[in-house]
């Protein structure tokens, strides 16, 4: 997903509470993936790993939603 090679470690946990969704893809010529993932990880984790990612039009809704309330936050602090 960035483009460029990384260490496995990233892989794992890249800013987020489960592993990078694309960890199959571009494992898997080195080693079995799927061994790993059920040796290191709970079903439900590697479930969450693998749902789909949320459309992009709700993620850029919510930072939105996200930046209008810290805006709403931040003019009640000047008065």
């Amino acid at each position: 997903m960035l483009g460029h090679e990384i260490h496995f470690g990233y892989c794992r946990q890249p800013g987020r509470d489960t592993p990078c969704r694309k960890m199959f893809d571009c494992w898997f010529k080195a080693f079995d993936v799927q061994e790993f993932l059920a040796a290191h990880y709970r079903p439900a984790t590697i479930e969450a790993m693998l749902a789909p990612p949320p459309p992009k039009t709700a993620t850029l809704y919510e930072l939105i939603q996200k930046a209008q309330r810290r805006a709403g936050n931040d003019d009640s602090d000047s008065s």
